[in-house]
């Protein structure tokens, strides 16, 4: 295959996974609703971080480090889970608004992103198949180089456009208006995620 129509294929593929709904996409609206888009970008880059990680790790070879070594895979998918599970705790046990336990400096934001989307290492085993899947192991290494830009192109244009909106003042003048109705929709979410993460550790 040669290089470009094997970028394209990636692109598409993970740009399809990236627009899925999933914690990462409920934690930066959330964030950015709550906090505006300057910490809803914050969380978007530590997002994007945990994920060129992910990539560059199965560009390595190191998924058959998780085929061979299962615990570790458990252990960090089930960190991960109840990792999601805290922060929707955390939601729903809030009074109001005026109580900031989600996300409220770009500090806090791009580790909270960075967490959420590292926390799941099933993340290294999609990499790991759609990349053996469009890339011949013939192509220069230049092209994985491109492979990350990609990567990185569609999880920031994606992330990017989400915080964007989602800190729009018609955006957060209904949020502040249902916050703690919201704040705990978006709460029971990561809940079920992170149970589903951690629950399939087990497997």
């Amino acid at each position: 295959m040669d290089a470009l129509p094997a970028l394209l294929a990636l692109g598409a593929v993970q740009l399809a996974a990236v627009m899925s709904p999933g914690p990462t996409f409920f934690l930066i609206s959330q964030t950015a609703a709550r906090h505006g888009r300057g910490a809803g970008m914050s969380a978007v880059f530590g997002a994007s971080a945990a994920a060129l990680l992910w990539a560059g790790a199965a560009m390595l070879g190191l998924e058959l480090l998780f085929e061979k070594a299962r615990w570790l895979q458990q252990a960090m998918q089930l960190f991960g889970g109840l990792y999601l599970v805290w922060i929707g705790i955390r939601l729903w046990r809030k009074k109001g608004l005026d109580e900031d336990v989600a996300v409220d400096t770009k500090h806090s934001g791009f580790w909270q992103g960075f967490t959420t989307s590292v926390g799941n290492p099933k993340v290294i085993l999609f990499f790991g198949s759609i990349l053996s899947a469009v890339f011949d192991p013939a192509l220069p290494g230049w092209v994985k180089l491109a492979a990350m830009g990609v990567i990185a192109t569609n999880e920031l244009l994606w992330y990017s456009t989400v915080a964007t909106l989602f800190s729009t003042e018609t955006v957060r003048r209904n949020y502040r208006r249902a916050g703690r109705k919201l704040d705990r929709i978006f709460g029971t979410l990561l809940i079920g995620f992170g149970t589903r993460l951690a629950w399939g550790s087990r497997n």
